[in-house]
């Protein structure tokens, strides 16, 4: 609750490489924006090579609950309740 939550679906083995939830709320603890987060952490799976790969895609909330989510699929949307 203090600096928000992730969760990644797809290539599950990149998101574990990069740690890549984790690294979504550490750069929000670190004070980006969640938008800022989630796109760094998608950076993180490109120097891995992850990126190119396709289907990795993050879910994630700010400490206010504000809800975003980030995908390497082209053309793919989420939606949340």
């Amino acid at each position: 609750n203090r600096y928000g939550a992730a969760a990644c679906t797809g290539h599950g083995e990149m998101a574990m490489r990069c740690a890549t939830a984790h690294s979504v709320v550490l750069y929000m603890k670190m004070g980006m924006t969640l938008e800022a987060a989630l796109l760094e952490s998608m950076n993180d799976l490109k120097s891995l090579g992850g990126i190119s790969a396709g289907g990795t895609n993050i879910m994630a909330l700010d400490r206010a609950g504000n809800p975003s989510a980030a995908t390497n699929m082209e053309g793919a949307t989420f939606i949340y309740m």
